[in-house]
């Protein structure tokens, strides 16, 4: 009856209902039959008491089979609306929780990109240069990038870092790449005491120094020098990197490049209260990221 009542179900009202119940019948009437036949073999019952009980019996039978067929039918339509209910309510569960899964996949796609070869490349050139000509400073460059890719991978795992943390993974970076491009590259750092112990999602500076370096320092062959400073403004902190980069514009940023995965993490994070925004001063381009302070850090 099961399967037989599946292919059934799918005709148009009324014909799935007469097909069911006319199924239903005639397996009753049939069912009952080879039964009695038993019977009849057994010698449990006579010939006469089968003819004079068959429609009785059978019709029993068959409304038993649709009692419980409409019992069946009503407790799964009743389980059906409650999974629709439960369906709806997980519906509302994950429409919140998918703000927290874009924030992941964007700061995966984003870790993705931090060190990516041509990095680690030139990193581990500048290394095997050193190891000659300054032992002391190859080592040095070598307890960086460990520091770096151990941050780095640490940073998956974690939802939140200090300020600090931050500083210092980026101080590594850049004095990797100061390795590489020595006196072409001079950075300052101006961060607000106060700002330190505050607690940020990691790998947010990262991105922003990758921007400066790869686009104001690599390609000028005088380099320049990268401004990084921090600032609280009331329930908002700033991060600001200054360079003597070309500006652009942050609505052209191509799909997949580093400040436009970290655009699309600080939406997923925080929605309209964090962005990115650039700015061009005199001789100077500045890429600025903007995180609200949330629970005790606002206050």
């Amino acid at each position: 009856m099961p399967y037989l009542g599946e292919k059934m179900a799918v005709l148009p009202v009324p014909w799935n209902w007469i097909s069911i119940i006319a199924l239903l019948l005639a397996i009753a009437f049939v069912a009952t039959f080879l039964v009695e036949i038993s019977l009849i073999g057994i010698d449990y019952l006579s010939t006469d008491q089968f003819r004079q009980e068959y429609i009785f019996k059978s019709l029993a039978v068959f409304l038993i089979a649709l009692i419980i067929g409409l019992g069946i039918y009503i407790f799964e339509s009743y389980r059906d609306h409650v999974q629709a209910a439960n369906l709806l309510i997980r519906t509302h569960e994950l429409e919140k929780e998918r703000a927290l899964k874009q924030a992941s996949e964007a700061r995966l796609a984003s870790l993705e990109s931090k060190l990516h070869p041509h990095f680690l490349f030139n990193t581990l050139n500048s290394i095997s240069a050193l190891i000659s000509e300054n032992p002391g400073l190859a080592d040095q460059m070598v307890q960086r990038l460990a520091s770096l890719l151990r941050n780095s991978l640490d940073a998956c795992e974690r939802n939140s870092v200090a300020v600090s943390e931050e500083i210092s993974l980026v101080t590594d970076y850049l004095e990797i790449e100061k390795t590489r491009f020595r006196e072409r590259l001079t950075y300052v750092i101006d961060v607000e005491p106060e700002v330190l112990t505050l607690k940020i999602p990691p790998m947010i500076l990262l991105p922003l120094l990758e921007n400066s370096v790869k686009f104001a320092i690599a390609p000028n062959p005088a380099g320049g020098t990268i401004k990084i400073s921090a600032r609280r403004f009331g329930r908002q902190l700033v991060f600001e990197v200054r360079d003597n980069g070309p500006g652009f514009a942050s609505d052209m940023l191509p799909v997949g490049h580093g400040l436009d995965n970290l655009q699309s993490r600080l939406t997923a994070l925080y929605r309209d209260a964090a962005h990115l925004s650039v700015r061009s001063e005199v001789e100077e381009t500045v890429v600025a990221a903007t995180l609200p302070l949330t629970g005790k850090q606002s206050k």
